[in-house]
């Protein structure tokens, strides 16, 4: 068998080796930049979002009643909503009057 022959049925093989592995290397950077995003995520405090996206704390209020917005609080008091929902819920009303 000359090195041609031998080179032909090589690549193939090396090339399907090396493509699975390019796929499942971006498919694990995807999986961890979405999981950093995750964690990154910030949280907003009424008088946050109402100075940011000068929205009345009697809106932000509404939406939370309506469910349009989840939020936590700690220690029972004070309310923090994610700051991409307000970004989606700003964009799907066509409100979004970002401050900056």
């Amino acid at each position: 068998m000359n090195a041609d022959t031998e080179l032909n049925q090589i690549a193939p093989k090396f090339f399907e080796a090396l493509t699975g592995y390019i796929k499942n290397a971006v498919n694990e950077a995807s999986k961890q930049a979405f999981a950093n995003r995750q964690r990154e995520e910030s949280f907003l405090s009424i008088n946050d979002i109402v100075k940011k996206y000068k929205i009345s704390r009697a809106t932000v209020y509404q939406w939370r009643v309506k469910g349009l917005l989840k939020y936590r609080t700690i220690n029972g008091k004070k309310v923090f909503i994610k700051e991409s929902d307000i970004v989606s819920l700003l964009d799907a009303k066509g409100q979004n009057n970002t401050a900056e």
